[in-house]
């Protein structure tokens, strides 16, 4: 036998031995546990952060700002979901042959 048989027969052996253990078992179970854990971590703190929400008082004592700080908080805190819009063109020829563009 050469000697990367011999090692490939004792590596074989020890992880065997290994595996079958309670200990092994028991951590892979844990580590299972936790990966899945930390992947849906933000799905369950994002649930949990919507139910509660966050109020925020602007008191402004100076009359003489440019702009009311009430309503740029607002727009800056709530600002609308952006939904993509289609854009279509039509495409026309002219007597000439040319194609214009028509967006």
């Amino acid at each position: 036998m050469s000697t990367i048989t011999n090692i490939a027969i004792v590596a074989r052996r020890e992880f065997e031995v290994r595996v079958r253990t309670r200990s092994f078992g028991f951590g892979t179970l844990l580590l299972v546990i936790g990966v899945v854990a930390i992947a849906l971590l933000p799905v369950i703190v994002r649930y949990i952060d919507r139910q509660d929400a966050t109020r925020v008082a602007v008191v402004v004592a100076s009359d003489d700002l440019a702009v009311d700080p009430v309503d740029t908080l607002t727009r800056l805190l709530n600002t609308p979901t952006v939904v993509p819009t289609r854009i279509s063109a039509t495409i026309a020829t002219t007597s000439s042959g040319s194609s214009t563009t028509r967006w």
